[in-house]
């Protein structure tokens, strides 16, 4: 008898969801949009890397500007920090405690993007490099324990 779970497209979003829901504070109980169009717009902007115009669209949710004032209202920058953590915890959530169990190789591609921002960065988040894209600062997010 084969016992392997079989994985599908609607048990890996109906995963994602639980685990946005308990991790994530963010909601919608409007009459335009729900809570489900909310993870569902995040999880389809994350997945197909586009725009929350597109995903909108492709994804029959509702209008891209309902959507984005909930987000506005509920994901502020001054949060990012604990947005950060919150999502950290969440990814942290899927890990199975027998990984845990033992000590693990873990390898990080870390990639340095140019910053072209008008708004000043912290502290300590710039590195110097390679001249690209014509400019040779970096911004990179500051690494945090998990």
């Amino acid at each position: 008898m084969d016992d392997t779970l079989k994985l599908t497209d609607a048990k890996v979003l109906e995963q994602a969801h639980d685990n946005l829901r308990a991790h994530l504070p963010l909601t919608a109980e409007g009459s335009q949009c729900t809570t489900a169009d909310l993870l569902n717009a995040l999880l389809g902007m994350a997945v197909n890397r586009t725009t929350l115009e597109a995903i909108c669209a492709d994804l029959g949710l509702p209008e891209a500007e309902a959507l984005r004032r909930y987000f506005n209202d509920q994901l502020r920058v001054k949060d990012l920090p604990k947005l950060e953590r919150l999502l950290n915890a969440a990814l942290r959530a899927e890990i199975p405690p027998r990984v845990w169990r033992q000590a693990r190789d873990v390898a990080i591609d870390f990639h340095d993007r140019p910053y072209y921002g008008q708004q000043p960065q912290a502290e300590g988040l710039w590195v110097r490099g390679e001249a690209r894209e014509g400019t040779p600062r970096a911004f990179i997010a500051s690494p945090r324990p998990m």
